[in-house]
């Protein structure tokens, strides 16, 4: 996949009219109240740092198979059983630990082939929507990238799909076990996740029901997209017990997975392991136009 198909695709997009609504990451860096201001959300510091606190652990997904299994209903269809390539987001959600599963990385391919051990390994999870990752055999061929923010690329760090953890046909979520051979990528996530819980606690909900979307739209650099929510309902997932919304916010294809934050709610969990500190994905556009998480 290569900067000028995917810029190609940006140009003949059939929402291109409204890419103005998605702003790069970088540019909400350099001036994160303005934008704020703009989305007709109070700028406030710590309500500014959870939302980069989700950003940096939103990812790219590119999943490198569709799966023969692939409902008809879901993008792709036409291509299951082939290695077409596709984009999606996702979001990391609070579970890191020592793993079971070597890496797919060079490093340790290199490493297997020329010894008899493993290299130390660890388990980290992605929430991200069901038609991104369909089935086991997508989950295994998926690589996530962790601080995709420009096109230099220079701090990616890669994550490797190993299995289809938890999934939700009906309510398009799903939760995506990888693994990194980095130790000190997978305690910078820890740390990261730990933020996140804190000022998850403490951010100002504001009166105004805004929501943000964080994602990788057309396999792009991150960009961030703010809009009114219209309404909410709550589903449970399995492990999971979420809000799901319906909002106005620009979203593009590759969007899909991304996390939706509403700045003035919050998720809520059932018993489960995780921490999924207030990020439904999102999934799809209604028929009305809507868009709306899983």
């Amino acid at each position: 996949m290569s900067e000028a198909s995917i810029d190609e695709e940006w140009l003949r997009c059939q929402k291109k009219q409204g890419h103005k609504g998605l702003i790069q990451w970088k540019d909400f860096q350099s001036d994160p109240e303005k934008y704020c201001k703009e989305a007709n959300l109070t700028p406030n510091t710590k309500r500014i740092h959870y939302i980069t606190a989700i950003a940096n652990v939103t990812v790219r997904l590119v999943i490198k198979c569709v799966s023969s299994n692939r409902p008809q209903v879901y993008r792709f269809f036409k291509h299951r059983g082939t290695e077409h390539l596709f984009t999606g987001s996702g979001c990391v959600v609070y579970d890191v630990h020592e793993s079971k599963h070597p890496c797919r990385c060079i490093r340790c391919k290199i490493w297997r082939s020329k010894n008899n051990t493993l290299i130390k390994t660890f388990s980290v999870y992605i929430v991200t929507a069901t038609h991104n990752v369909y089935d086991e055999g997508e989950a295994e061929k998926m690589t996530a990238e962790l601080y995709y923010n420009d096109n230099d690329r220079k701090n990616v760090k890669y994550l490797y799909g190993v299995s289809l953890y938890d999934r939700s046909v009906r309510e398009d979520s799903c939760v995506v076990e990888c693994v990194t051979c980095d130790e000190e990528l997978a305690n910078e996530i820890k740390a990261n996740l730990e933020r996140c819980k804190v000022l998850y606690r403490e951010f100002p909900r504001s009166v105004e029901e805004i929501v943000a979307i964080i994602s990788h739209p057309h396999a792009k650099p991150k960009h961030i997209s703010f809009g009114e929510c219209k309404n909410s309902s709550t589903f449970h997932c399995n492990l999971l017990s979420l809000k799901s919304f319906q909002y106005v916010a620009t979203t593009c294809p590759g969007s899909s997975g991304g996390p939706v934050l509403l700045m003035n709610d919050r998720c809520t969990l059932r018993g489960s392991k995780f921490e999924l500190l207030n990020c439904p994905c999102h999934s799809g556009v209604t028929s009305e136009g809507l868009n709306f998480s899983a």
